[in-house]
């Protein structure tokens, strides 16, 4: 009797111990962890039972508290397989969408997946095309198409030395390209020479202006023929520096831009 009441309370402390420590381990099992809710929810999904796939996993997801990155993305195709399931495309859509954030290349194994809910699923890969090339690195953020560089024609075009005016023989006509003044001018300066050197040689024998009248007349040839070279000389030499500036600035102005063909066809009378 005595035995027993010195052991009975060391017993009762060992049973105790024994209690909490069996509490302790049933509370670590019952407690809930994503690994498990995952487990049961393919569990379910392997019978088709949507609702309970749904009813498992939405604590978890809503808000997120999966951090396992495998994990998440096995509850996100699993929830939105069975709303799609269960004809709640919109919240499927957005199971989906949530997927594709996280591993934009995933694709639904079409061996357990109906083809319908695939659909589904591609076409909200379809609609986050232009995020998902920017999270695969496919295209560059705000990509801007590089400017189209204008072609612009450059036309050189010289003009001869300005002292080539002063010249005789048209040629400031002819370097200007206008021939035809440039014959002319020649020809009245040619005429002119000629006339000047003729009337110059028919003197020499003449002699004095007394001997006859014709000393006069030959004198008068010659100067008109002088007065006629330097005349054309001067004139082609006016026309030309005069021909020069207009050209110069020409060149120099700039040309307006070509107007924009009209719009539809244009009908025109005329009387």
């Amino acid at each position: 009797m005595c035995d027993s009441e010195a052991f009975s309370p060391a017993v009762q402390h060992l049973a105790i111990v024994v209690a909490a420590m069996a509490a302790v381990g049933a509370q670590a099992e019952t407690k809930p962890d994503a690994a498990h809710a995952v487990r049961l929810a393919e569990n379910a999904f392997q019978f088709r039972d949507f609702a309970t796939v749904v009813a498992t996993l939405d604590p978890w997801l809503h808000p997120p508290r999966i951090l396992d990155r495998d994990l998440l993305i096995t509850a996100r195709k699993l929830m939105g397989v069975a709303l799609a399931g269960l004809e709640r495309e919109d919240e499927a859509k957005e199971e989906f969408g949530q997927l594709l954030l996280i591993d934009p290349e995933h694709e639904l194994d079409p061996f357990v997946i109906p083809p319908n809910i695939i659909a589904v699923f591609q076409g909200v890969r379809e609609e986050m095309k232009d995020t998902l090339d920017r999270l695969t690195g496919k295209t560059e953020p705000d990509q801007v198409e590089p400017p189209v560089k204008e072609v612009v024609r450059v036309e050189i075009v010289t003009l001869p030395p300005k002292w080539m005016m002063a010249l005789p023989g048209g040629t400031p006509q002819f370097t200007l390209e206008q021939f035809g003044w440039g014959t002319l001018w020649l020809s009245v300066q040619v005429i002119g020479l000629v006339m000047n050197i003729v009337a110059y040689r028919a003197l020499a024998p003449v002699g004095t202006p007394t001997e006859s009248g014709r000393f006069y007349s030959l004198t008068a040839v010659q100067y008109s023929g002088l007065a006629l070279f330097l005349g054309g000389w001067t004139a082609s030499a006016i026309q030309g520096f005069s021909t020069y500036a207009d050209t110069e600035a020409a060149l120099l102005e700039p040309r307006p831009a070509p107007e924009a063909p009209p719009v539809g066809g244009q009908l025109t009378f005329s009387f």
